[in-house]
């Protein structure tokens, strides 16, 4: 556990003259401005509005997790090709587990950063309906928690094959998110981890702010409970994934 923390404290040592924690900070503060203005003049409904802000923020998760991972993995390969994450700590997890966490955290600050201040900005727009702080919260848990899957399989992607390729599947992925908010997402979604974050976020702000027939609220509830189970599943067979292929890994040679 030492180790691991000790390595977690590296981590923010690294990122101190790199741009990825800018990246967190600066693009939550950009979309939340931009929103909160469109809010404001638009004359859509609070349902309508905060569906589309964290449609947005779903959509736009997948492509930033891969530039952040890509910029990560990139980092440590410029830093001796990889070496600080090939057995210099006594476990050979603890690398990759503290590389997996930070990235996690830094997206959860960015993440609470971005609805926290568009909820507090909202709620002093006129003229919109009250949205409690607990849906909020629902919202942004519910993210972070479909979009491990995602940072997991980044990282995988970018130690491997590189920040390219990371940031081309963060772009497709965010193309596919997108999609699974149309028809073709219909009985699907729960199957395709780029779609968990859009529906998740969709199925709680109908449920919360407008008032469907009991046949809706049951439909509702079914899918939610069928995509959680696929979500958590399949996070859980990834992470494993990922700790038996790290145990093995040698490093990424030039060639590659």
């Amino acid at each position: 556990m030492k180790s691991f923390f000790r390595s977690l404290k590296a981590e923010t040592l690294k990122i101190k003259h790199t741009p990825l924690l800018w990246l967190h900070l600066i693009i939550p503060l950009v979309g939340v401005g931009l929103f909160l203005f469109y809010s404001a003049l638009s004359a859509w409904s609070t349902e309508v509005l905060v569906t589309f802000y964290f449609e947005a923020l779903a959509l736009a998760f997948p492509m930033l997790i891969g530039i952040v991972c890509g910029m990560a993995a990139s980092q440590e390969e410029q830093a001796g090709g990889f070496q600080n994450m090939l057995g210099v700590l006594p476990c050979r997890l603890v690398p990759f587990l503290s590389k997996f966490a930070f990235l996690a955290v830094l997206g959860l600050g960015a993440l609470v950063a971005s609805v926290g201040l568009y909820g507090a900005g909202f709620a002093l727009l006129p003229g919109q309906q009250a949205v409690l702080a607990l849906l909020y919260l629902k919202l942004a848990g519910a993210l972070f928690a479909s979009n491990l899957f995602l940072y997991l399989l980044h990282l995988w992607i970018s130690l491997r094959f590189g920040k390219g390729a990371s940031i081309s599947v963060g772009v497709a992925g965010s193309l596919v998110a997108a999609l699974m908010l149309t028809g073709l997402g219909e009985g699907i979604w729960y199957f395709i981890p780029w779609g968990w974050g859009v529906r998740f976020c969709d199925m709680a702000v109908i449920k919360a702010l407008t008032a469907p027939a009991v046949e809706g609220i049951a439909f509702i509830q079914n899918e939610t409970t069928l995509g959680w189970r696929a979500a958590g599943c399949a996070t859980l067979f990834l992470f494993v994934l990922c700790l038996l292929w790290f145990k093995r890994w040698e490093g990424r040679s030039a060639s590659e």
